[in-house]
C-alpha cells in the first residue's frame, strides 16, 4: 500500500508540472491561430512559406514638404526544418527532465539542521525576511502571472508591419522558449547539476513536510524568471528589428522589458522559491535567449542601396532598397 501511495504522489506531482508546462506550449499555438492568414495564404514548401517575402523601404515626399515613411521589412530568415527540429527535441527533452528534477532525494533532517543563513550574502538574506504564511498565495499568483507574460508576444499581431510574418515569429518564439527551458534543465547552471536549497528550507516555522521535499533542492537558477524574461525581451527585440528607425527609443523599450521579468522575480521571491541571486541569473539567461535567438535568424545584408528620385511633377525624395541577391544565406 505504501509503494502504491508513493507512486500516486509521484504521478500527481508529474501531472501538476505538466499542467504548468502546458502554459509554455499553448501560447505559441494561440499565436499561430491569430496569424492563420499567414499559414493558409501560401502553397509553397515550408522554407518558401517562411522566407518568400521581400523587403521594401521608401521615403515619399508629400505636397506639403512632409515625408511619408513606408516600410515592409522581413528581417528574419528561418530554416523551418532546423528550427522546428530544435524546438521539438528541446520540448521532448524538457518533458523527460521535469520528473527527474522534481524527483530529487528528500532533504534529510541532518541537512536541514546544518543550514546556516550566516553563510549567505546580505543580498540573498533578503529571501529569508519574507512572510512564510503568504508563500502559497504568491506561488499560485506567479503561475497565473506567467501565463500573461508568455502571451505578451501575441501583441505583435497588432502591428501591421509585423503580422504578415506570423508563422515565422511563431516558430522563432517557440524555439526561444524551448532553448531557454533546455538551458534550465540541462546546463551546468540548472538544477540537474545544482542542488542549492530554496529559501523555504531555511524557515523553521514551516512544517517539516514542506521543507524537506526534493524540489527544495532546485533554487538555482530561477526557471520561471528566465522564461518570463525571454518572452518580454523577445517581444522588444522583434519589434525593434521591424522598426529600425526607432532610434534611441529602443533603449526605453528594453528597460520596459525588465518590468515583467522583475515582477516575476518578486513573486518567486515572496513564494520562497528563489534567492535574489538565483533570480538575477534567471533574468540574464532569459534576456540572452530572448535577444540572441532572433539575432541568429536575422538576415545579414551586404548591400544597402540609397538613391534620390524625382517625379515628373518635380517632387524629390530618397529611396532605400535592399538587394536580396546580396544577402548571405
Amino acid at each position: 500500500m505504501l509503494n502504491n501511495h508513493n507512486s500516486n504522489n509521484r504521478l500527481a506531482r508529474l501531472f501538476i508540472q505538466l499542467k504548468k508546462y502546458s502554459i509554455k506550449i499553448l501560447p505559441p499555438f494561440i499565436f499561430c491561430f491569430l496569424f492563420n492568414g499567414e499559414i493558409y495564404s501560401q502553397n509553397s514548401p515550408i522554407d518558401s512559406l517562411l522566407n518568400s517575402k521581400t523587403d521594401s523601404i521608401k521615403l515619399i515626399p508629400g505636397k506639403d514638404s512632409t515625408v511619408t515613411f513606408q516600410s515592409s521589412l522581413h528581417p528574419y530568415k528561418i530554416n523551418g526544418w532546423v528550427s522546428g527540429s530544435i524546438s521539438l527535441v528541446g520540448t521532448i527533452g524538457d518533458y523527460y527532465a521535469i520528473p527527474r528534477i522534481l524527483g530529487k532525494e528528500k532533504i534529510s533532517d541532518e541537512e536541514l539542521s546544518t543550514l546556516n543563513p550566516g553563510v549567505l550574502t546580505r543580498f540573498d538574506r533578503w529571501a529569508l525576511m519574507q512572510d512564510p504564511i503568504k508563500r502559497v498565495y504568491f506561488d499560485h499568483l506567479s503561475d497565473q502571472v506567467i501565463t500573461g507574460i508568455f502571451i505578451l508576444p501575441v501583441t505583435l499581431a497588432l502591428d501591421k508591419n509585423i503580422r504578415h510574418d506570423g508563422l515565422k515569429l511563431l516558430l522563432m518564439y517557440y524555439e526561444s522558449q524551448a532553448i531557454t527551458f533546455s538551458i534550465f534543465n540541462y546546463s551546468p547552471l540548472g538544477p540537474t547539476f545544482q542542488n542549492k536549497f530554496r529559501p523555504m528550507a531555511y524557515y523553521t516555522d514551516i512544517p517539516i513536510g514542506d521543507r524537506n521535499i526534493g524540489n527544495n533542492r532546485n533554487s538555482f537558477f530561477a526557471g520561471h524568471v528566465s522564461s518570463a524574461t525571454a518572452a518580454s525581451f523577445f517581444l522588444v527585440k522583434v519589434f525593434c528589428d521591424y522598426h529600425p528607425n526607432i532610434g534611441v527609443k529602443k533603449y526605453l523599450l528594453y528597460t520596459a522589458a525588465v518590468i515583467p521579468a522583475a515582477a516575476m522575480g518578486y513573486l518567486r521571491l515572496r513564494a520562497l522559491k528563489h534567492f535574489p541571486s538565483d533570480i538575477l541569473v534567471g533574468m540574464s539567461v532569459g534576456a540572452i535567449c530572448g535577444v540572441a535567438i532572433p539575432s541568429l535568424h536575422a538576415k545579414k545584408y551586404k548591400n544597402l542601396k540609397l538613391s534620390i528620385f524625382t517625379s515628373p511633377k518635380g517632387a524629390t525624395g530618397f529611396c532605400a532598397n535592399w538587394n536580396f541577391a546580396s544577402i548571405r544565406e
